[in-house]
């Protein structure tokens, strides 16, 4: 039997509420055909509408509804699963994601979810498998959350998601980046001999991942390991020309081991390969005041500033550059900005430049 024009039409209107984001008066028409079919992608698009209303209980049951009526669809398991791990309810939001995956293997967000609950329950093994998969499907999710979820993304659980990651690790060594993203949260906490190691098995099992390479130069650089630092930036720069951090890192370690003329090299690369990189601009300025060259640093200084307002260290350095250059007036309007950005930098800036003297002889 054909469905009749009227039903069509409240079925077509009811979508393009959908797509204008109108999910109330979508879900009205919707329930209003429910009332007299039991067609399941009424009933899913009940689950789509509800979910995005966060109304996420009766979204399950919506779901539930259409998978009683077409037990095969995966959009409805899709479905399911998000709005049972929405209610926290993560043993079947696992399982409904797993059967999405076995009704379409080229799911990846079905994989993804299925990642995350893994680890959410402690599943590590499953974890890493699920994740992989995702990964092969949606190359583009390397930089997400990976399967350990948005609770460990704050940098107070940073020390938790470390340890799931080396449980992962445990199930699976050769994960480079398992390894890689355990070397980042090593660096973001300060922890450069365990990045170190972490690194170095990424590029070990990746050996032309230019960027794990720059991560390894700044792990090497935190423990002032300079000749270990410059050959790891020094292989990113072969591996990615294109890559400014690696410059930007190669160029910190000429100017530690003072080799300034080398250091302007890899500064001004890297600023050739993003114009607007601050910390290039705020490095080259560092440099200049090492050099002497006021102006230069001047210039870069007021580069870094352009690009990021209210940077302390450009105001800090520019307020050297002038009293240096014998500008003491416009040096002091820098210790001002600087005052209501960084007071201790301020403090500095006062004793450095003997601002203190010349107020004493007022």
């Amino acid at each position: 039997m054909s469905e009749s024009p009227n039903r069509n039409n409240s079925k077509d209107f009811g979508l393009r509420l959908m797509d204008e984001s109108d999910y109330e008066g979508a879900l009205e028409i919707f329930t209003q055909i429910e009332k007299g079919e039991r067609d399941p992608e009424i009933t899913l698009c009940m689950g789509d509408c509800l979910r995005k209303l966060r109304r996420f209980e009766e979204a399950r049951q919506a779901y539930a509804r259409s998978i009683e009526r077409q037990s095969n669809h995966p959009d409805a398991h899709l479905g399911l699963a998000i709005a049972l791990e929405h209610l926290q309810r993560y043993e079947e939001a696992l399982e409904a994601y797993r059967r999405v995956t076995q009704l379409n293997r080229f799911e990846a967000k079905a994989f993804f979810g299925a990642a995350v609950m893994s680890g959410k329950l402690g599943k590590h093994e499953d974890a890493v498998i699920a994740y992989k998969r995702a990964l092969e499907l949606a190359e583009d999710w390397t930089e997400a959350t990976y399967f350990l979820g948005e609770d460990y993304e704050s940098p107070d659980r940073w020390g938790a998601r470390l340890n799931l990651y080396r449980k992962a690790l445990q199930a699976d060594a050769n994960w480079a980046e398992g390894h890689y993203i355990a070397g980042v949260i090593c660096t973001n906490l300060g922890h450069a001999g365990q990045a170190i190691a972490a690194f170095r098995a990424a590029v070990a099992l990746q050996p032309r991942w230019a960027e794990a390479w720059t991560f390894l130069g700044q792990a090497y650089a935190d423990l002032e390991e300079w000749a270990e630092a410059e050959s790891a930036y020094q292989r990113a720069t072969e591996l990615a020309p294109e890559l400014p951090e690696a410059f930007l890192g190669l160029g910190r370690v000429y100017q530690q081991t003072e080799r300034p003329l080398e250091a302007i090299h890899a500064y001004r690369q890297a600023i050739e390969n993003d114009p607007a990189l601050p910390e290039a601009y705020l490095s080259l300025g560092d440099l200049s005041l090492e050099c002497r060259a006021w102006e230069e640093a001047i210039e870069a200084y007021h580069r870094a500033l352009r690009l990021r307002p209210g940077t302390a260290e450009a105001y800090f350095g520019l307020g050297v550059a002038f009293y240096k250059q014998g500008d003491e007036g416009v040096a002091k309007e820098q210790l001002r900005f600087l005052s209501t950005l960084d007071q201790d930098l301020a403090n500095e800036l006062y004793f450095r430049c003997n601002f203190f003297s010349q107020e004493s002889r007022g």
